[in-house]
């Protein structure tokens, strides 16, 4: 009786302040409310912090590889180079290789035979050696390149950079015969300066494999034994060639070659080329 008396007592005074019923007489809700609140926030601040995260690094790693993909495209294109040749400062270099004659010469419209004209009908381009006034056809026994300057393309180095060269020519060669071909014209790369270089694919693809093995001249040209154009450009006319440039050879130390060769029989005109660029695509 005594015990009743003091419960209500606390009862009544609870209520009198206002505040709730000790712990003890809430039965399992004072703890159910405080494990409601606590995993509640837990699971709200989990999810939260997680979405938020998962967000934040989907963002931010979306962000980066574009960011990074701009800026490699970017360096890449600002790589690229190219050359109408109308400029001396063009750095371009020749000479011969095994043999004494270098045709390439960096001529105009004034002294190409009659009927051929740089491309775009004026202006300067490279061309094997227009011989004398009277015959200008490039010599016998030659073994010569044409070269660029030494590039620094290694900011293309990567393979999603669809990187490569292209280039205007036109040539009129020594007919093949037999099969065989005496004149010819090939494109290399190096990407070491030109310590060593690769042969490449072409677009238009050469005409043959070069017969270098000459008796009546005074060794073997370079391009013995490589693909090359040779004979006459089955267009008669200026044509654009394309060449992929591999990801080997995206170096520091890029270089082209155009490499000429022809034996001791009979010769031609010769090989015009113009407008030389690297290019994405």
């Amino acid at each position: 009786m005594t015990n009743r008396i003091l419960l209500i007592g606390i009862f009544i005074f609870a209520a009198a302040c206002g505040g709730d019923a000790p712990a003890a007489f809430n039965g399992d809700g004072g703890g159910t409310d405080g494990d409601t609140d606590s995993d509640t926030d837990s699971d709200t601040d989990s999810d939260t912090d997680s979405d938020t995260d998962s967000d934040t690094d989907s963002d931010t790693d979306s962000d980066t590889d574009s960011d990074t993909d701009t800026d490699t495209t970017q360096n890449c294109s600002d790589a690229l180079v190219s050359y109408d040749f109308e400029t001396v400062s063009d750095l371009f270099t020749h000479g011969a290789v095994t043999m004494s004659e270098d045709p390439w010469e960096r001529e105009d419209l004034s002294v190409l035979p009659a009927g051929t004209t740089c491309r775009g009908g004026s202006g300067k381009c490279w061309v094997t050696a227009v011989g004398t006034s009277t015959s200008q056809n490039y010599e016998d026994c030659t073994d010569a390149e044409l070269l660029s300057p030494v590039l620094d393309i290694s900011d293309c180095a990567s393979a999603s950079n669809n990187l490569g060269l292209r280039f205007w020519h036109i040539y009129r060669l020594e007919e093949e015969f037999g099969g065989t071909y005496y004149d010819g014209a090939a494109v290399q790369l190096s990407g070491d300066g030109g310590s060593t270089w690769e042969d490449v694919s072409v677009t238009p693809p050469y005409q043959g494999t070069m017969d270098g093995n000459y008796t009546g001249c005074s060794g073997t040209p370079t391009i013995d034994g490589h693909e090359v154009w040779s004979d006459t450009i089955p267009s008669n006319n200026w044509t654009q060639v394309m060449i992929p440039i591999v990801p080997s050879l995206r170096t520091d130390q890029f270089r082209i070659r155009f490499l000429f060769g022809t034996d001791q029989g009979i010769t031609d005109e010769g090989w015009y080329i113009d407008d030389v660029e690297l290019f994405l695509n």
